[in-house]
């Protein structure tokens, strides 16, 4: 699988931040790295026509019925010596970008997501369903 050889999850969101920037290079949108890491958003799309905050992440883990399910709520890092964590309704980016373990990728607006802590990666998102290739 796609993690395998990432030694912590560290690594592993290192390689959904690749594939991110390969998805939104390959579309002509110029990205941005912030220089900093405490903000909500990974990445900075240009589209030419609107500046698209995204926050990457990617998944393993999967529901009992074999659909993939994402983490949306973000604890530790930062925030780990209060002991919080900061739900998804807090967020200020526009674009979730996430990467599964066996490659697929979603680019789901951040408007579409209602819940606050997970989503399932069913039929609800398959439209946001996106390719590298």
């Amino acid at each position: 699988m796609l993690f395998d050889n990432a030694a912590n999850s560290k690594k592993q969101g290192d390689i959904g931040m690749c594939y991110a920037i390969a998805y939104y290079s390959k579309l002509g949108y110029t990205v941005s790295i912030p220089v900093t890491d405490s903000q909500d958003y990974d990445i900075i799309v240009d589209t030419g026509n609107n500046l698209l905050k995204v926050q990457v992440k990617t998944t393993s883990c999967k529901s009992p019925h074999g659909i993939y399910q994402v983490a949306l709520r973000t604890c530790g890092g930062n925030r780990s010596g209060s002991g919080k964590c900061k739900l998804f309704t807090d967020n200020s980016s526009n674009l979730l970008f996430v990467l599964t373990e066996c490659g697929e990728c979603y680019s789901i607006p951040t408007s579409e997501i209602t819940t606050t802590t997970s989503i399932n990666l069913g039929e609800k998102y398959l439209a946001y369903k996106v390719t590298l290739l």
